[in-house]
Formats: C-alpha cells, sequence, structure tokens
C-alpha cells in the first residue's frame, strides 16, 4: 500500500508539470554502438537468443520518464514470459576511457557496479493509483458540489426573506458566486478525469504488460524508465525466463 501511495503522488505530481520548454527537449538517447537498423524513423537494437528475439527503439523522454517501443518475438518451442515488474535500468553517470579513438567496443562500454539502478514502471501498478486517483477526485468533486449547493439554496432563500433591497442584493451576489463556483468545479473536474481517463487508457492498450508469449507469437508495447539526467550511459534490461537480453544506449545533453 506505501508503494501505490507513492505511485498515487508521482502520478498527481506528473499530471501538473509544466508543458513548457525544459532540459528534457534537448536530451538524445541513441544506441551507444549505433544499430544502423531503422524501422518507423527510429534506430533500434536488436537481439536474439534462443530464437527469442527483441527489438527495442528509444521513443520520447520527458520530466519523469523514458519510453522504449519493445517487441518480442518467439521462435522458439517454449512459452516466454515477460513481466514488466523485473525490467530493470543501469545508469552509468561517467563514461569508461576508450582504448583506441573516441568509441570504446562491444562490453567495455558498461564494465563495473552501476551508479544506479531503476526498475521499469509497472502498468499494473500504475492503472491501480489512476483508478484510485480517479474515485478520490470524484468523491472530492461530490463533496464540493454538495457544499457548494448549500450556498446557492441560502442565497436563494436569503434573496425571497429579505428585509431590504440592499439584503437581497446581497444574497443575490451569494447565489451567483456560488453558481460561478460550480461551473468553475465541474469544468475543473470534468478536465481533470479527462486526463486521468486518457492515462489509463494509454496504460491498458500501449504498455507492454505481463504477458506469456507463445511460440509463434509476436508482442509489443511500451516500456517506461524513470529518467536520470546524471546518466551518460544507460542499459535496459529485460529478463525472459532465464535468458537475459539487455541493450545499452547513450544520453546526451545538447545545447539548445
Amino acid at each position: 500500500m506505501n508503494f501505490i501511495r507513492a505511485l498515487i503522488l508521482f502520478l498527481s505530481f506528473n499530471m501538473l508539470v509544466s508543458c513548457g520548454p525544459s532540459v528534457y527537449h534537448n536530451i538524445r538517447i541513441t544506441p551507444a554502438l549505433g544499430s544502423g537498423i531503422w524501422q518507423e524513423g527510429r534506430e533500434v537494437s536488436q537481439k536474439t537468443v534462443n530464437r527469442v528475439k527483441v527489438t527495442v527503439a528509444f521513443e520520447k523522454i520527458d520530466e519523469t520518464e523514458m519510453v522504449y517501443d519493445v517487441t518480442i518475438t518467439n521462435r522458439g518451442k517454449t512459452n516466454i514470459l515477460f513481466d514488466p515488474a523485473k525490467v530493470f535500468c543501469d545508469f552509468y553517470f561517467t563514461l569508461p576511457e576508450a582504448d583506441t579513438g573516441t568509441q570504446t567496443a562491444g562490453d567495455a562500454l558498461v564494465t563495473g557496479k552501476p551508479d544506479a539502478v531503476i526498475n521499469a514502471a509497472d502498468p499494473e501498478q500504475i492503472i491501480k493509483a489512476y483508478e484510485t486517483l480517479k474515485a478520490n477526485e470524484e468523491s472530492s468533486y461530490e463533496s464540493d458540489q454538495t457544499a457548494n449547493d448549500v450556498g446557492c439554496c441560502i442565497g436563494t432563500a436569503g434573496s425571497l426573506a429579505a428585509d431590504s433591497d440592499e439584503e437581497r442584493r446581497e444574497y443575490e451576489e451569494m447565489q451567483e458566486d456560488a453558481e460561478r463556483d460550480s461551473k468553475r468545479r465541474e469544468s475543473l473536474h470534468m478536465e481533470r478525469m479527462q486526463k486521468m481517463n486518457e492515462q489509463t487508457a494509454y496504460y491498458e492498450k500501449e504498455a507492454l504488460r505481463k504477458t506469456t508469449v507463445l511460440p509463434g507469437q509476436t508482442v509489443r508495447g511500451k516500456v517506461h524508465i524513470p529518467v536520470s539526467l546524471k546518466a551518460k550511459l544507460l542499459v535496459l534490461n529485460i529478463p525472459l525466463n532465464d535468458l537475459k537480453f539487455y541493450f545499452i544506449y547513450g544520453q546526451v545533453i545538447e545545447k539548445p
């Protein structure tokens, strides 16, 4: 439950993040060694182990997360379990020295202990958190509207029972203010609910959720990793049964 509460706070903050220019618009994340393989306008990395192929393409980054497009194809004879809760990313804050030139090769890029290890976001937990946020929003809205309706009733009754035009006008203004507040709250409520419904639908349809990939089957979806501005090398680790797939990316913050 503590994790769910923390996730709800994170999602609430995420909905309030400004859409204005930020350093995240100047971050470039690419395969560290360059794959030379392009699909749908993005450079992809591919690995095949025991007839299981995983293809990964970096899609985007914002103030809270990186998004990777992941495709898993099972050409083997056994079922393959994908669990986003087991996916993680190693972050390296410094680049290793190159033996020759400016580019090291192969695993030399990621030798040593990573500076940080961060788990991928679990779509099931995020969906549950959004459902909780929506329930809280509905409850808060209904409570606010009830209080607002009381204000409208007081204004209406007061204006009818007023002893003077001045007193009647005061109650009428109270009613008008309450009605304006009601419309404003309704508009904000609908906007918040729309955003949360859109996010819930996104994770339900687009995220790569826990699934079993049958022989001959291909699955595809988004994997979400929290960001780190300090990282210069990222290693995306995708365990599938006892098979280990990892993909090395370089991260550069370019000057605007």
